[in-house]
């Protein structure tokens, strides 16, 4: 009986990993889960590292599908001997024969980069399957995928129908534009109930402040309310129950389910259209919605405002350049976004102008 097992363990003790598991041992060798990835960009050593268990499985996926292709192609079967012809050739195929957009080639070849740094690590073989000189097509705004956004009427319906936890905090996230991961973070300390404004803490460790508009203030009034400095707002609520809460009212409510995102950026639209009726330009208003929204670059605003929408109609105000046509009331409104938007970066976080 015993030398049977010997003799099977000797069997599997031979066995070749499957790229699929070399794969994974090379990229769990880089995980630092818990790790702060902004601390490790400050080092200069972001590029050694797995921060979160989505990046995880975005790179693992993105580099099976690579592995894959050159088990057929090239017949591979160790990681040890990969070679940047074949990555060459797989980033060629991707974006001449496949047509893949430039934001699928890019995050590709970023995937590539952490197996390098992953075999090396695991295995000690340093590889190179990137090559340095590829021609990546740029990226272009037509080349965004459209998300969409809830209408005024359909989050005024959402907002009426969720409940309990979950439901105040969809509430929060779609009243000040916020990221789920963002919302179920926040703690009381975060909230200045004499300002109305709320610290948030982003990607990248950047900290920025958010104006709570009017009527969203009884409500962060009450869950602050008996709650100590250091407690979560939402201590028992997950990205999951949100998701499933979003679902249950837009089945409820007939309406299209988009995720949470999409409150995201019907916050996101809502700020461009009062920013250009107040007199911005484009540009300008994107700048100022990407910072509100946490992101440093401008680029980032066409995925939530679209070049060709025109938000102002959407949101039912006057739009830029209506001159007279505007109201006393949606110039109220502007110049109120305009004294809450008073904000800039000083390289630790997004701070107030001028005190």
């Amino acid at each position: 009986m015993s030398s049977g097992r010997k003799r099977r363990g000797k069997r599997a003790g031979k066995r070749r990993p499957s790229l699929a598991r070399q794969c994974q041992m090379a990229l769990e060798s880089l995980l630092a889960i818990g790790q702060s990835k902004h601390e490790a960009k400050q080092r200069g050593e972001a590029q050694w590292g797995i921060y979160s268990w989505g990046a995880f499985r975005r790179y693992l996926s993105y580099c099976c599908r690579f592995l894959n292709w050159c088990g057929q192609r090239f017949g591979l079967k160790w990681l040890r001997d990969l070679r940047v012809e074949m990555g060459e050739a797989y980033l060629a195929h991707l974006r001449d024969d496949e047509k893949k957009a430039p934001a699928t080639l890019k995050a590709t070849r970023s995937a590539l980069r952490k197996l390098e740094r992953g075999v090396l690590k695991r295995f000690g073989v340093p590889v190179k399957i990137v090559p340095k000189d590829f021609d990546l097509p740029k990226r272009r705004i037509s080349c965004r995928r459209r998300a969409g956004a809830y209408t005024a009427d359909e989050l005024r319906r959402l907002l009426a129908e969720f409940q309990g936890p979950e439901g105040d905090a969809l509430r929060v996230q779609a009243h000040l534009g916020l990221r789920v991961s963002e919302v179920v973070r926040l703690r009381t300390r975060d909230v200045d109930l004499s300002g109305w404004v709320v610290a948030v803490r982003g990607k990248g460790g950047l900290v920025r402040y958010v104006s709570v508009p009017k009527e969203a203030q009884p409500l962060l009034a009450r869950l602050v309310q008996g709650r100590a400095a250091d407690d979560k707002l939402f201590p028992l609520v997950k990205p999951p129950a949100l998701h499933r809460e979003l679902m249950r009212a837009c089945r409820l409510l007939g309406i299209p389910m988009m995720g949470t995102h999409a409150l995201r950026r019907a916050y996101a639209q809502r700020l461009y259209a009062a920013l250009t009726t107040a007199g911005l330009r484009d540009r300008e208003a994107r700048a100022e919605v990407a910072f509100r929204l946490g992101h440093r670059r401008v680029g980032v605003t066409y995925a939530y405002v679209p070049p060709q929408l025109r938000p102002w109609r959407r949101w039912g105000s006057s739009g830029p350049g209506a001159g007279a046509g505007r109201t006393a009331e949606t110039q109220a409104g502007a110049e109120a976004i305009a004294d809450a938007v008073g904000k800039e970066h000083d390289g630790q976080g997004w701070r107030g102008r001028g005190g």
